[in-house]
């Protein structure tokens, strides 16, 4: 019965840490996939805009050798509405959650009114253990669009994004060091000894209506 009780001890085991890594990665690809879509988006003026250009299309917080980064987006989701988005790392019952932040042009300001659909620090991640970014940008060639991009985030090409996640729980048997791949963004140094499983994700993303740059690899 020893013999039998250990095996479905292991085979518990492994299939909890399989599962927990499923989901890490079903986790971070969700989170990517919601910045792959409002960073492309960032500057986006609508041809009958009401709110003129958009100045500050992108703008990305360095956090240095810290956790973690802050991103800021603007554009227009149709003729009438402009939309900023804020993407943050906060910490809540000790434990780090992505929040994001929708405010609405109202006039010559941003308001965070319900009644027109914005929202403050709404939950989009748990456990995530470090946030970063990195921006390229390449030789000029001149402005192709009709409105000119202003202020920060005009220049860049690409951006990076890099995300840790880690599990709810302990689950590994013994501590194990985790170090961040140094061939990732992000100028934080990230090392953790503990029992936690962790999964790191990375996307690098083409800007589509800020940047008046060809880029050559």
């Amino acid at each position: 019965s020893g013999g039998i009780y250990s095996m479905y001890s292991f085979f518990n085991y492994e299939n909890s840490f399989v599962e927990t890594m499923k989901q890490l990665t079903r986790n971070n690809r969700s989170v990517l996939k919601m910045l792959e879509f409002d960073i492309k988006m960032a500057g986006f003026i609508d041809h009958e805009t009401k709110n003129g250009s958009i100045e500050d299309p992108l703008e990305i917080f360095d956090s240095q050798n810290t956790c973690c980064d802050r991103i800021e987006i603007k554009y227009d989701l149709n003729k009438n509405t402009r939309i900023k988005l804020k993407y943050e790392i906060g910490i809540l019952n000790n434990k780090n959650y992505l929040f994001k932040t929708k405010l609405v042009k109202k006039g010559s300001s941003w308001s965070s009114s319900n009644e027109l659909g914005a929202y403050t620090k709404q939950i989009v991640a748990r456990n995530l253990e470090d946030f970063q970014f990195d921006i390229y940008s390449g030789d000029i060639r001149g402005n192709i669009f009709s409105n000119p991009c202003l202020g920060k985030g005009c220049a860049i090409n690409f951006v990076d994004i890099y995300i840790l996640s880690k599990s709810k729980i302990p689950l590994l048997k013994h501590k194990s060091l985790f170090n961040k791949s140094n061939y990732y963004p992000g100028n934080y140094i990230y090392s953790k000894m503990d029992k936690f499983l962790r999964k790191e994700s990375f996307l690098r993303l083409r800007t589509r209506n800020i940047s008046p740059y060809i880029y050559f690899f």
